[in-house]
């Protein structure tokens, strides 16, 4: 039983990848903390709705991956935990590098943590439907408008920055906070997050060329409610 699966990003790449934010401007159309449309007294500042376009699925590379991926997911089952591509553009702190223990050991077989090089936390205690985060800049480069990051399984952007210095960030963000943060909680701005479902149930399914290679294009939209660990199908 699961919860939730996470999109192998470095196995199952999009050649064109679109995040997707829609701003919802029309109040009809606003998409609410619950996730239903039209509810007037919760308005939302937008949704994720993300696309892979021609995901290169390969018998030789990962065709059974794909396919495991599809069973698990089941259509809209079981959401699924997908990248956000920002093609570098990020408030790097340093390079990545590979990390051992504090005591100097690393795994057995030689194997090691992956440090981002970059980290923020969240500085104060925001409810959800909040638009205002403060950010504690640990090791982190300039934020400008455009960033994103995600918090906990949820993704949002940098709109406008109240203030900056060297270690602290007022933000206003979209969409609005889908969730309580609190003060520690990772701001994860170097391989951020998006919880997200099929638009189509039957959007796993393509096409293959001989039965052993295809591009399928998917549609995902975000799933705005809080995370139930609890939740399982």
């Amino acid at each position: 039983m699961v919860s939730y699966i996470e999109w192998p990003r470095e196995l199952i790449s999009p050649r064109h990848y679109t995040p997707g934010f829609d701003p919802q401007t029309n109040p009809q159309d606003r998409m609410s903390l619950t996730g239903r449309l039209g509810n007037g007294s919760v308005p939302g500042l937008g949704i994720w709705r993300p696309r892979f376009s021609e995901v290169p699925v390969h018998q030789r590379i990962n065709q059974s991956a794909f396919d495991a991926l599809a069973a698990q997911m089941n259509g809209r089952d079981v959401h699924v935990l997908l990248p956000f591509y920002h093609f570098g553009k990020y408030p790097k702190g340093s390079d990545p590098v590979d990390v051992g223990f504090a005591n100097g050991m690393d795994f057995d077989g030689g194997n090691r943590f992956v440090s981002t090089g970059t980290t923020a936390l969240v500085a104060e205690n925001a409810f959800a439907g909040s638009a205002a985060v403060q950010i504690s800049k640990v090791a982190c480069a300039t934020i400008i408008p455009g960033h994103a990051f995600s918090i906990g399984r949820h993704l949002y952007q940098i709109r406008f920055v109240d203030m900056q210095n060297d270690n602290t960030a007022q933000v206003r963000i979209r969409p609005e906070l889908r969730d309580d943060i609190l003060i520690r909680d990772e701001v994860e701005f170097a391989r951020p997050w998006v919880m997200a479902t099929l638009v189509e149930g039957m959007g796993m399914d393509f096409d293959q060329q001989f039965g052993r290679y295809g591009t399928p294009s998917l549609q995902f939209i975000e799933n705005t409610a809080p995370f139930d660990p609890d939740h399982e199908v």
